[in-house]
């Protein structure tokens, strides 16, 4: 089963520091990994932006069922699975 319709899916677009707070209040007390913040290093010198204003979109579940966040490219999504046997969406 997908999660393309469910209506805790979001898409957003954050800089680093929104990113992290948004993932503290989804994921605590799991930290976020390093590779979030590689891929905006990534994205800042490729787009020549300084790093605290570079945005990424996003799509992640706002109940945290799904254990990432997932870069957004162009206008399609990413066909993300959760681990649904918990989802209240789906019961």
């Amino acid at each position: 089963m997908s999660c393309d319709n469910c209506q805790h899916l979001k898409i957003a677009s954050f800089c680093y520091k929104e990113l992290v707070s948004k993932w503290n209040n989804i994921y605590h007390p799991m930290s976020i990994t390093e590779g979030y913040q590689n891929r905006y290093i990534r994205e800042s010198h490729k787009s020549g932006k300084p790093f605290g204003e570079t945005k990424m979109r996003f799509i992640y579940c706002d109940m945290g069922l799904l254990n990432r966040f997932y870069v957004v490219r162009g206008s399609k999504t990413v066909r993300a699975k959760a681990s649904l046997s918990h989802c209240s969406s789906y019961k």
